[in-house]
């Protein structure tokens, strides 16, 4: 293989590692996967006593084993909850990629092996796996629990961005070709009507509203005006927006961060993480959340 072909395959690697990967974050699937880890390593453990867990002798062997199953659940609490408050730029769904997945992964096993181990040396001190020095311990702590969960983690991620992103973007073809049939149909305002300010509000007929994005303790309204697109800045929730526009069933929350006009979409694009509105007069793509997902596709396609 000549260096150029190499270079190929890294540069592809790298493409496809920064590739966008659905995030997590602290919802319901990471607590069901951290009481299920952890359940199945305690049941494991004390069922096929590994690792010479069968040589242990203690009076409570069967507590001290179902222990790991405890110091597992709280290293994934702490990767999985406590972390991310931390490091919210890092734990953050717009930039979180199959390399942020499989690193956190691989911290999540590293973190595991490191607290069983931990757990283990206090109580364990005198057991054969610390005969030859708590470092070599520690190697074959790590290095075990790697060497069982490295293959399994990498082809399970690959395998979960290959379906999610062909399951999307076949959505958002088909989504596509229903709106193609009916933005001939519609007819979008022009920039004739007026739009009346008030202090800290901004009173504006629904049709004329193209998005609203969150900005801190503030929102962005983006809408027609006689000089074309403009940008307001108003002191409101997004929660309060919305109920605002209640009636109209084009105006939707998409996102945490997001409402939009479905009137002005022109297409959607879609990828592992979910979908993504493109609209008419903003230089911006606009996130669709999971949970949303489906009633927003639905209005899109009417």
């Amino acid at each position: 293989m000549n260096s150029i072909s190499k270079m190929n395959i890294f540069i592809n690697l790298y493409q496809r590692l920064n590739q966008p990967f659905p995030f997590e974050g602290g919802g319901n699937k990471n607590w069901i996967l951290t009481v299920s880890i952890s359940s199945f390593v305690a049941l494991f453990l004390l069922i096929f006593e590994p690792f010479g867990i069968e040589n242990y002798e203690h009076e409570y062997k069967t507590l001290i084993i179902l222990g790991y199953g405890l110091v597992t659940a709280l290293a994934m609490i702490l990767a999985y909850f406590v972390f991310p408050r931390f490091f919210k730029h890092y734990f953050s769904e717009e930039h979180w990629t199959i390399k942020r997945e499989l690193l956190t992964l691989f911290g999540v096993v590293t973190l595991i092996s490191l607290f069983n181990f931990l757990y283990g040396y206090v109580l364990c001190l005198e057991c054969r796996t610390f005969q030859n020095g708590v470092w070599d311990a520690v190697q074959l702590s790590v290095g075990s629990t790697f060497a069982v969960a490295f293959f399994p983690i990498v082809v399970s991620v690959f395998m979960i961005q290959n379906q999610l992103t062909k399951r999307h973007l076949e959505t958002a073809v088909h989504v596509n070709r229903q709106l193609m049939l009916k933005l001939a149909e519609i007819n979008k305002p022009q920039n004739t009507s007026q739009t009346l300010e008030q202090a800290n509000s901004l009173v504006l007929a629904a049709e004329r509203l193209v998005c609203v994005r969150a900005n801190d303790n503030y929102a962005d309204f983006f809408y027609h005006s006689p000089n074309g697109i403009r940008k307001e800045m108003v002191r409101q929730t997004l929660k309060n927006i919305e109920n605002e526009f209640d009636s109209d069933k084009t105006i939707v929350r998409c996102h945490k961060s997001y409402i939009v006009n479905l009137s002005y979409v022109k297409h959607i694009s879609g990828n592992a993480q979910g979908y993504k509105l493109h609209l008419d007069y903003v230089d911006f793509d606009i996130p669709v959340s999971r949970n949303l997902s489906k009633m927003v596709l639905q209005q899109i396609s009417q």
